[in-house]
């Protein structure tokens, strides 16, 4: 099952690094008509997205020695 959860945060992270203004439609359109993300948002959504793919191999380690 944790590898399942891996694969999931594996998963997003990488939809955060490669569309972040898909991420930024899916959380955040709905509160404004027409409105656009700023580059700051763009910028902090794929550096999360980096470290959650980050975290997710970091898991991977740990769980493949467990």
């Amino acid at each position: 099952m944790e590898f399942v959860s891996i694969l999931f945060c594996f998963a997003v992270g990488l939809g955060m690094l490669l569309k972040p203004r898909t991420v930024w439609k899916l959380d955040q359109a709905w509160k404004s008509k027409g409105g656009e993300p700023t580059q700051l948002y763009l910028k902090v959504t794929r550096v999360m997205g980096g470290g959650l793919m980050l975290l997710s191999l970091i898991m991977l380690v740990v769980f493949a020695r467990v």
